[in-house]
């Protein structure tokens, strides 16, 4: 292991990084990872980061390139920003000087991943193993703005300088199935390839069903290895309605450690799930028979500096603060274009159906679980739950566009609209496919301000990349329709 990085004679910084990272809090999370890997004799850790999609994306580094990965950084190819979902670089960084607006992107640079400490876990599945998350910086030391970690950091950031912090509980539901894959064969490895076939747990449908919550016993005991290796406050898990259909929900925290922790839970569950022959899913809706969709509904308050929960009237009697009003007024006057934060897949809007415990419509209510937003608690426990957005979703967007919308609905002192009780009759409707939601997202004035114009339409461009993939493939349906009618 190298000696101390905070002494510049003992580790060079030819990155200009080490000056910049080494407070106090870091190195002593950096001194418990070294005695973890000592203790625990690691071979391997894999440092990532989260990429525009939610995924994690690593390379595996012996402990002594740790270290000096924990002072100055390590390289990735900077294309990693600009890909979409099926692994296409999305610019022409090779014919383009400038990609978006920068020419640090071009030629297939590199870009700086510097691991954060404090996220360093030991994998359950690979007990030899540790994972770590990371910032992104650029070669020449200054901070990469694509990054999803630093998008949701600087909103944080901004709420913090007024006084108030989010306070985050996550409730996301996903799939297992028993996956019929035991080997890949050459002609089914595309961008993307062929899924795998499955079969599902479980009996039909069955919502808490106890009977099938213990046939999961299996995925249940796997869900509480993932959830307790990663240090994740897990609070439940269920028997969701469909067939082979799970969710987990966890207690509140600062809103970076629960998108950190969700992006890594998505991560560690498919792998450890992989290994013992279960295919984990957070699709929504699989193109599979009776399967029910499947979203992640986000609780979310506003702490003061004392801890005090600032969305709780003070009267007492359940109804919403000044501050929790203004927020909620907030998340429904920007709502369709948060939609493509919150449901960024062309497979996520096939989730919003009428009476199907998912919304259709922009609106709110107490305790009404069809209305986009449900205000549930009472004095602390007061929250808003958001239940607009899908498990694919990336956690750390995700969380970004609440705090948006809330910010501006604060900033205005925006009044939201009575409670509905017809939630899937009256209000506005969501957007109905991942093109509308992204039309609205380049409208809407405050989500390019508060994100600034590279980051808007970094994503933009992604995710009308997908779009156009899409469009541009022959599917079932048409073939169906007009092949033999034609």
């Amino acid at each position: 292991m190298s000696t101390d990085p905070r002494n510049p004679d003992a580790v060079g910084t030819p990155l200009g990084l080490g000056d910049l990272v080494w407070t106090e809090r870091r190195w002593d999370d950096w001194q418990e990872v070294r005695r973890t890997i000592e203790q625990r004799g690691l071979d391997l850790v894999r440092v990532g980061f989260v990429d525009q999609h939610g995924l994690v994306r690593a390379k595996a580094l012996t402990p002594d390139a740790l270290a000096a990965a924990m002072q100055d950084g390590h390289g990735a190819p900077g294309t990693l920003v600009l890909k979409d979902t099926a692994n296409r670089t999305v610019h022409a960084v090779f014919d383009d000087d400038r990609v978006l607006g920068d020419e640090r992107l071009t030629g297939v640079g590199d870009v700086v991943l510097l691991p954060d400490p404090a996220t360093f876990r030991v994998l359950p599945h690979a007990p030899t193993t540790g994972v770590v998350l990371s910032d992104l910086y650029f070669p020449d030391g200054t901070p990469m703005p694509l990054s999803s970690r630093a998008i949701l950091r600087r909103l944080v950031d901004d709420l913090a300088a007024v006084g108030l912090r989010p306070q985050v509980g996550i409730e996301a539901e996903f799939h297992v199935f028993r996956s019929r894959r035991d080997r890949l064969d050459p002609a089914e490895a595309g961008m993307p390839g062929d899924p795998p076939a499955v079969d599902l747990l479980g009996g039909g449908y069955q919502l808490l069903s106890d009977v099938v919550l213990d046939e999961f016993h299996d995925v249940t005991d796997l869900v509480l290895q993932v959830a307790r290796a990663l240090d994740l406050p897990l609070r439940s898990v269920e028997a969701e309605m469909g067939p082979s259909q799970v969710e987990v929900t966890f207690a509140p925290q600062d809103a970076m450690a629960a998108a950190d922790g969700l992006a890594l839970f998505r991560s560690t569950l498919k792998q450890a799930g992989a290994r013992v022959g279960l295919h984990v899913t957070f699709m929504t809706r699989p193109a599979l028979p009776n399967v029910f969709s499947a979203g992640w509904h986000v609780h979310l308050s506003l702490l003061d500096d004392d801890g005090v929960n600032q969305f709780a009237d003070d009267d007492g009697d359940g109804a919403l603060s000044a501050t929790g009003r203004s927020w909620l007024a907030g998340l429904l006057a920007h709502a369709p274009a948060a939609t493509a934060l919150t449901t960024p897949t062309i497979n996520g809007y096939k989730r919003y159906r009428p009476h199907s415990l998912a919304p259709e419509r922009i609106g709110w209510g107490w305790d009404n679980k069809g209305a986009m937003l449900r205000v549930v608690g009472r004095g602390p426990a007061t929250r808003i739950e958001n239940r607009a957005g899908e498990a694919a979703a990336n956690p750390h967007l995700h969380l970004a566009a609440q705090l948006v919308c809330g910010a501006v609905g604060l900033r205005d002192e925006l009044e939201p609209p009575p409670a509905t009780t017809r939630p899937y009759a009256t209000g506005e409707r969501l957007p109905t496919t991942l093109r509308d939601a992204l039309d609205a997202f380049e409208a809407d004035h405050e989500f390019a301000s508060a994100l600034g114009p590279q980051v808007h339409r970094w994503f933009l461009d992604l995710k009308r990349a997908e779009v156009a993939r899409h469009d541009a493939h022959v599917g079932d349906w048409e073939h169906r329709e007009y092949f033999q009618l034609f």
